[in-house]
């Protein structure tokens, strides 16, 4: 019993060594491009004074058709995704396609109605970046599958490093959660190592269980068969070649945006989307009071009868598709509130940490094996 014992032991030290050592640069970069796209709307603010910052000025009231119009004027060749209209933001924005571009390439612009200005917010191509090399190391299918792969190593380096660590925490539970900084050497590094690691697995749990659901289809459709919904994951914008060469005249979304205004719904933010089906354009908002950046209210509009079809009010979705609809906040730990975000930014800039021990100490076992 005892040879059976040590012999699971032994496999799940091979399995922690060896995943640590093959997927420990691709943990590094992933989590701390996750640290810094943890705060990306706060870092765009910042980076963009003058268009975010307090003052008396009104917003010019606008039409989908000008922001179209002057798009088309300054950029021929892009593609309006959708308008946007933050409270917070002094001009309204526009997210644009360049030719060639897919849907996770769009940046946003602002528009300037009375001078008919385009202007690229700065930080834009920055976390554009950013972004694609967080869940695609910049190599498209290859780097998702890369990530998806690192994300189910980190589960199992945790599985793994539980069960090792197992004795420890049967005999002194809280003592595991405990860091001695007067340990030196060997004994330091793995105490670091192991009790820092009890206390950031619910987060890395909530990182990799939330992360795993744009890596793969059969995972995410069973998130959503679970929650009993039906959401495209991908969010990029699916055209057959019919749908290209269609024309929609721009009074299609002047005609919806004046009926959405009509509602007289208070908002901080809204989202025209530019694309139509069935004569049926959709928009988003979130309320004043909104839960989360994810938390948007959905709209439906019949453009050729005139009339609202639909109004999802985000709160009163069944708690299954409210998760699923905020499984990017839940991510970066936002759904949590500050704490979440916080913890989760702690947490991934920490993964360097287990990076660094985990070397010493496999640095420091080998050359102990090695002069034996």
């Amino acid at each position: 019993m005892s040879m059976n014992r040590n012999s699971i032991r032994k496999i799940f030290f091979q399995v922690h060594w060896y995943l640590g050592i093959f997927f420990s640069l691709f943990l590094f970069v992933v989590a701390l491009s996750g640290a810094v796209l943890s705060f990306e709307k706060e870092i765009k603010t910042a980076l963009n004074p003058a268009l975010y910052q307090k003052n008396d000025t009104k917003k010019v009231q606008f039409l989908p058709s000008d922001i179209i119009k002057i798009v088309k004027q300054k950029e021929p060749l892009a593609r309006v995704r959708m308008i946007i209209d933050d409270k917070k933001s002094l001009l309204p924005l526009a997210s644009l396609m360049q030719k060639g571009e897919k849907g996770h390439e769009a940046m946003l612009y602002s528009i300037n109605l009375n001078t008919s200005e385009l202007t690229l917010l700065k930080g834009e191509r920055m976390f554009r970046f950013m972004n694609d090399f967080h869940r695609r190391l910049l190599t498209g299918h290859i780097g998702s599958q890369i990530v998806a792969l690192t994300s189910i190593s980190l589960l199992l380096l945790m599985i793994s490093g539980v069960y090792l660590y197992w004795g420890r925490l049967k005999r002194r539970f809280f003592n595991s959660f405990k860091i001695n900084f007067h340990k030196k050497g060997r004994a330091f590094l793995y105490q670091l190592h192991s009790a820092l690691g009890m206390w950031l697995i619910p987060w890395y749990l909530i990182i990799i269980l939330s992360g795993l659901y744009w890596s793969y289809a059969w995972y995410g459709n069973m998130i959503q068969s679970f929650a009993n919904v039906n959401i495209p994951i991908s969010g990029k914008m699916m055209r057959s070649k019919k749908m290209k060469k269609m024309k929609i005249p721009l009074s299609t979304y002047d005609v919806a945006w004046k009926i959405f205004n009509a509602q007289n719904i208070v908002y901080k933010k809204a989202i025209l989307k530019l694309s139509v089906k069935n004569k049926i354009v959709n928009l988003s908002y979130l309320n004043k009071d909104s839960m989360h950046s994810d938390a948007y209210n959905l709209i439906s509009i019949d453009t050729q009868k005139r009339k609202l079809v639909s109004h999802k009010n985000f709160n009163k979705l069944p708690i299954g598709e409210q998760i699923v609809r905020s499984m990017s906040t839940i991510h970066s730990g936002e759904f949590f509130g500050w704490f979440g975000r916080i913890s989760i930014f702690i947490g991934s800039i920490l993964m360097s940490i287990f990076v660094i021990t985990g070397w010493m100490l496999y640095l420091s076992r080998r050359k102990k094996v090695l002069n034996k």
